[in-house]
């Protein structure tokens, strides 16, 4: 850049500790966590052969005349089987209960309630 007649002054580099907003954010950042948390709703606990709604990904088909929006949002009744992780539980038919369907996270199960689906508002 010489040649061109520019020269080229050093500058420190940039330390987010030494600007001001930088550390506000950096210390409301666990009061906004700790506060959210508050309000948020609890996940469900599910046992051993608990009946579950399985949610569903529809596509349309136009071909088929099938609307995504128009078809079934849940599936079920199914039967936990077994807890894997925290959030993930093994699902069988009720049908066939001792033959493992697939694994589901929990925000892909909801709870099967007196025959109703269970609504989540």
């Amino acid at each position: 850049m010489f040649c061109l007649g520019y020269q080229s002054k050093s500058h420190s580099v940039y330390h987010p500790q030494a600007n001001p907003v930088e550390r506000k954010n950096r210390d409301l950042k666990p009061r906004l966590a700790m506060m959210v948390d508050k309000s948020r709703r609890p996940s469900p606990n599910y046992k051993v052969n608990d009946l579950v709604w399985v949610k569903l990904h529809p596509l349309s088909k136009t071909s088929q005349n099938r609307s995504a929006k128009l078809m079934p949002r849940r599936d079920g009744p199914y039967i936990v089987l077994s807890q894997r992780s925290i959030t993930t539980f093994v699902v069988a038919s009720c049908d066939k209960p001792d033959e493992p369907l697939d694994v589901y996270h929990t925000s892909a199960l909801t709870p099967f309630l007196n025959g109703t689906e269970t609504s989540l508002l």
